[in-house]
């Protein structure tokens, strides 16, 4: 299979990321668009960073899957 366009990849990233329960893509959000800390993260949501952390890894998880499904690969190649 060829490798997606930036364009492709860039709509499947987002429909990935929407695809998320809310509570996952609010703290996917605040980490990785913007930017803020596990502390501050668990601070916005009165939760805490271990929950945050949890969450984190369950969203990245389920974006992976998600990619996977839409037949997009991003292991390294090199």
């Amino acid at each position: 299979m060829h490798p997606p366009m930036q364009a492709d990849l860039s709509d499947h990233v987002a429909a990935a990321i929407i695809g998320l329960p809310m509570h996952l893509r609010r703290v996917f959000v605040m980490a990785h668009v913007q930017r803020r800390t596990r502390g501050d993260i668990a601070a916005a949501l009165g939760i805490s960073e271990r929950r945050v952390e949890r969450w984190l890894v369950k969203a990245l998880v389920a974006c992976r899957e998600s990619l996977a499904a839409r037949g997009v690969d991003l292991t390294p190649t090199g």
